[in-house]
């Protein structure tokens, strides 16, 4: 079936052309993204693809040239996730590569003509889509092209406005302007540089630029990036192996305990290194997510925390004593809590973290509330147990975790200043973040066991992510992980340190102290979310569904007219 095209006249596309169109977009893509780190290509990566999507005649091959696109992009840009089990990979690809097939099919759908329409409209189109995304699904926020941006700290002060989705808007504009612009050139060859129709979208998406810009400069002046310091925090980085942490199934239960004891060891130890020598010790010490060896065993409706009486829970009294006795300050403590059910006779499983005051009181509890799909829990697995045998057969996980979600944001207290702790990718997530800063904290600390993922690139794009969040609410963010990369990103998105031994930051053993910067202002998109975003999805959305159901009347109309 043929679809008409969106350029004034046909452009033919052979098999070559289409393969360098839809394959250039991936390849750009991924070196906007860590680990190249280019993001200037992402103002120009999605001009070969857009290219392709208005030029295409036939209405199958677009839809299948899309995915192939888009699945050749995300089988590379996820290859971080083979470390879990390559089966995953492939996975997550077949699924994301819907998302640029569902892009072509609303181009096609809602823009007639390439001119004002299509440069208004794509990026539009584009933001629609990096929405849903997000949430579908558990969502995968991952790769959203603003992100590229996160090195261009006057660019990506826009965010407390707009969020990503403005940065989002802004670069696929940028390509939908160059892609307008080699499609006249296709067309009319030299006299396409004359097309008013294309300089006036450049004209105007200069303008947004330069505002962006303009409102960085100025969020950027000393006046309004005020250095409000607030607690001292001492990060803890075990460097403690994941396969280490995922043998416990395999292990006597000697073994096991010997192997727990020496991680137990190694924190404190660490932990002990890094006060060393100090008059003080900082305000609070992190350690990481689940980097306290053994699960903590409380009893549902007997309180949130785990009680001494238990004989499960025989190794705190050790960790009391070096918090009251030996550090004598705060620690936040990354865990995994067994809360017995009495009534069900059943443990429920959380991923949560803990505040330990420094005369060893239980000062609160988070249980992570988005969980990773297949790392801690897997769809289905209690009706369809296949689900859970492939995922043991197929990756490197010996037993699925059977997570919970949490059932509240806590805020925790810390002295004057408040802080919430998105755990591992919640921190990707920003309406998670923003609702611990709408309920008050101050400072995020953000914990995170991405031993997972080795040396690769996931722990460069989720700290880029972390600037984001920074800047979306204004807060300092404080990055503890088992493996790297910690660090500390200023209320601004500037990555003011990380965690370094010998130059390297991934996979190293160590400690950072530093003070947090605090937030002082309730931002626009604090206040109010993301409106751009939910915007551009609803506009979408509600526009393909008006069209889709003109043309369906139409049609009846038109069979009524036949029949009679």
């Amino acid at each position: 079936m043929r679809v008409k095209e969106l350029t004034e006249k046909p452009i033919p596309t052979g098999f070559w052309m289409r393969l360098g169109l839809c394959l250039g977009t991936p390849a750009l893509l991924w070196l906007a993204f860590p680990p190249a780190d280019l993001g200037l290509l992402a103002w120009v990566a999605l001009v070969p693809f857009f290219v392709y999507v208005a030029i295409e005649e036939r209405k199958g091959r677009l839809y299948r040239w899309s995915y192939v696109s888009g699945f050749f992009y995300y089988l590379v840009a996820c290859n971080w996730i083979r470390h879990v089990g390559w089966y995953l990979v492939l996975l997550i690809a077949l699924y994301l590569a819907l998302y640029p097939l569902f892009f072509a099919w609303l181009v096609r759908l809602l823009i007639p003509r390439v001119g004002f329409r299509f440069y208004l409209g794509v990026p539009i189109v584009y933001a629609a889509c990096e929405r849903l995304r997000e949430w579908i699904i558990t969502g995968f926020p991952w790769f959203e092209l603003g992100h590229t941006q996160h090195a261009r700290l006057w660019l990506i002060q826009v965010c407390d406005l707009t969020g990503v989705a403005g940065l989002n808007l802004l670069v696929a504009g940028a390509n939908a302007v160059a892609a307008g612009l080699v499609l006249r050139l296709l067309e009319r060859g030299r006299a396409g540089l004359a097309d008013k129709g294309v300089w006036g979208p450049f004209a105007g998406l200069s303008i947004l630029l330069g505002g962006a810009l303009a409102y960085g400069h100025w969020r950027l002046t000393p006046e309004q990036a005020r250095r409000i310091e607030g607690p001292e925090i001492g990060l803890v980085q075990g460097n403690l192996p994941q396969d280490v942490k995922e043998l416990e199934e395999g292990f006597s239960d000697e073994s096991w305990h010997r192997v727990s004891t020496a991680w137990w060891r190694s924190q404190v130890l660490l932990t002990e290194a890094m006060l060393a020598g100090r008059g003080k010790s900082p305000d609070l010490i992190v350690w990481a997510e689940t980097m306290y060896p053994w699960p903590l065993y409380t009893h549902r409706g007997e309180g949130p925390y785990p009680p001494l009486s238990d004989g499960r829970n025989r190794r705190l009294p050790h960790l009391y004593g070096w918090v009251k006795d030996g550090w004598r300050t705060s620690l936040l403590l990354g865990a995994e809590t067994f809360e017995h059910d009495r009534v069900q006779d059943k443990y429920r499983d959380y991923n949560s973290t803990y505040l330990l005051s420094p005369g060893a009181a239980w000062e609160g509890r988070y249980d992570k509330i988005r969980l990773v799909i297949f790392g801690e829990y897997v769809p289905m697995q209690d009706e369809w147990p296949w689900v859970e045998w492939l995922v043991t057969k197929f990756s490197k996980i010996a037993t699925p975790s059977r997570c919970r979600r949490g059932a509240q944001v806590t805020v925790f207290r810390l002295g004057a200043a408040r802080f919430g702790t998105p755990i591992c990718f919640e921190i990707m997530f920003a309406d998670a973040c923003r609702e611990m800063v709408t309920n008050g904290a101050n400072f995020l600390v953000t914990v995170s066991n991405d031993g997972w993922f080795k040396d690769s690139e996931e722990l460069d794009q989720i700290l880029a992510v972390t600037q984001f969040r920074a800047v979306e609410n204004r807060v300092g963010i404080v990055r503890a992980t088992n493996t790297g990369v910690s660090a500390f990103v200023t209320p601004w998105g500037e990555v003011e340190e990380t965690l370094a031994v010998d130059g390297r930051r991934k996979e190293v053993a160590g400690w950072l102290v530093r003070r947090v910067l605090l937030r002082d202002e309730e931002t626009f998109y604090t206040r109010h979310g993301d409106l751009l975003g939910r915007g551009c999805q609803t506009a979408a959305l509600l526009l393909a569904a008006v069209v889709l159901g003109v043309r369906l009347r139409r049609r009846l109309n038109s069979r009524r007219a036949r029949v009679a």
